[in-house]
C-alpha cells in the first residue's frame, strides 16, 4: 500500500516497477517518513471530520426536540471502499466518547447514540 500511495503522491504511474528499482534504503526511508508523516488518507481525514459534524448536529437538533440521525462514517466514503466494518465500529465508539464529552453543552445530548 506504501507503494501505492507514493507513487500516487509522486505521480508514477506503475508502483511495481518503482519498487523494482528502488532499492532498500530508499525504501526504508519512505518507510519511517510515512509512519512519522502518513499521507494519502485524505478520504479518511474528511469523513472522520464529516462524522463528527454530523454528530454535533444531531446534538444541536435534540437540544430543540428534533432527531437528525448520526451518519457514520462509512456514508462518507466512496461506494466501493474496503474497511467499512472495522472503521465503522471505531468510529461509532469515538462519536459516543465525544459526545459523552461534549454533554454538558447541550441538555439532551447523553440521549444521543450511533447505531
Amino acid at each position: 500500500m506504501l507503494a501505492c500511495r507514493l507513487c500516487l503522491a509522486l505521480g508514477i504511474d506503475d508502483p511495481e516497477a518503482w519498487l523494482d528499482s528502488a532499492s532498500e534504503r530508499q525504501l526504508a526511508l519512505w518507510q519511517a517518513f510515512y509512519r512519522i508523516e502518513p499521507w494519502g488518507a485524505e478520504f479518511h481525514r474528511s469523513a472522520t471530520q464529516a462524522s463528527l459534524a454530523s454528530a454535533a448536529i444531531s446534538m444541536a437538533a435534540a437540544a430543540n426536540g428534533q432527531k437528525i440521525e448520526i451518519q457514520e462514517f462509512g456514508s462518507f466514503m466512496p461506494s466501493d471502499w474496503i474497511g467499512e466494518s472495522k472503521r465503522k465500529k471505531r468510529t461509532k465508539q469515538a462519536v459516543n466518547q465525544s459526545v459523552k464529552a461534549l454533554s454538558g453543552m447541550f441538555p439532551t445530548a447523553d440521549k444521543i447514540r450511533v447505531k
